[in-house]
């Protein structure tokens, strides 16, 4: 483990701890100690600071357990697990899946981490995840035949996890990837695959969610050009335990994957629309160097965005969107 975790996890009781005793405890100086410390905080985790009583975390924090995940699976979502692994620190919890060999058809891999030095976001933005406040994980699953529809997987994904959140706050989708609740980001999906022309498509969906998050760390985000982001436990009166809500969400997953591998797609669209938080609000997409203005009105069976401007209804495969004021 290394010696950023390992503070981390040291603090994560919510107890002072003294910059002494954390170095004598982890075997290094107390200005490494302090450094790390420094970078914990611009990464956005409420570290306190006091004269005197040294550091601890604002709040406990529940660490993720692989165990206590897998316990509490249906145990039919178990049963199709080849692999749950949950790590400290990772690059990107979507490049690892995809980087390993592929599960066989029909099961699934899934990695969680406590912190991603690299996680992406949707067109190659930085996803920023502050350590014991969010949940990041993947699962990796292989298409063998490709099922129709392949490039709506997201989509339908997208409204699995929306529903799946939606037993605690009221949570839409903001087209295509975005969860969203009162206006604000509360998490997304990102969906990477490999896939060869009438054969086998290896798909890895990622979801991040944001269950607690400081201060430092929503100014963080906006500050790198993101909307505007919300917790979980800003919406709801209670908040399940990370483990438990992880579990919730691996289900949600693996459950869309087997929907979709089964010929699902064309009903998951018709879920995707029961979430969708775009529908009939004034927006402005971002289409490269071009920016086009309209009415949202869903999405078609393609998955595209319709949208209804001054010069017709236009159907939009990729773009940034954002609401514009009435």
């Amino acid at each position: 483990m290394r010696l950023r975790s390992r503070i981390v996890r040291a603090l994560g009781d919510g107890r002072f701890h003294s910059g002494e005793a954390l170095a004598q405890g982890l075997h290094v100086s107390r200005t490494a100690v302090w450094q790390i410390v420094q970078d914990l905080q611009r990464d956005g985790l409420d570290v306190q600071a006091v004269r005197g009583r040294g550091y601890r975390l604002a709040r406990p924090v529940t660490w993720l357990d692989g165990a206590t995940i897998q316990a509490a699976l249906p145990a039919d979502i178990a049963s199709a697990i080849d692999g749950l692994e949950v790590l400290d620190e990772v690059d990107s919890t979507n490049t690892r899946l995809m980087e390993a060999t592929p599960p066989a058809p029909g099961r699934a891999q899934v990695c969680l981490a406590e912190f991603q030095t690299a996680g992406r976001g949707r067109r190659g933005r930085t996803w920023i995840a502050p350590l014991g406040g969010s949940l990041c994980l993947s699962v990796a699953w292989l298409f063998d035949p490709q099922p129709p529809g392949l490039p709506t997987l997201g989509l339908g994904i997208g409204a699995a996890i929306a529903t799946a959140l939606g037993a605690h706050a009221r949570v839409g989708m903001k087209w295509p990837n975005d969860l969203v609740a009162e206006g604000r980001k509360l998490g997304g999906i990102l969906v990477e695959m490999e896939a060869e022309a009438n054969g086998p498509a290896h798909v890895v969906v990622g979801v991040g969610v944001n269950v607690r998050l400081s201060r430092a760390a929503a100014v963080g985000v906006v500050a790198s050009g993101g909307l505007a982001p919300v917790g979980l436990a800003d919406l709801a009166r209670r908040v399940p335990g990370r483990n438990a809500l992880a579990s919730e969400l691996v289900t949600a997953t693996v459950t869309a994957l087997r929907r979709f591998a089964g010929g699902d797609a064309e009903a998951m669209l018709a879920d995707w629309r029961t979430v969708d938080a775009l529908f009939g609000q004034p927006v402005e997409v971002h289409h490269g160097s071009a920016t086009i203005a309209g009415v949202a009105r869903g999405i078609d069976r393609s998955g595209a965005l319709v949208l209804e401007t001054a010069d017709g209804v236009q159907r939009l495969v990729s773009g940034d969107v954002t609401v514009r004021p009435e």
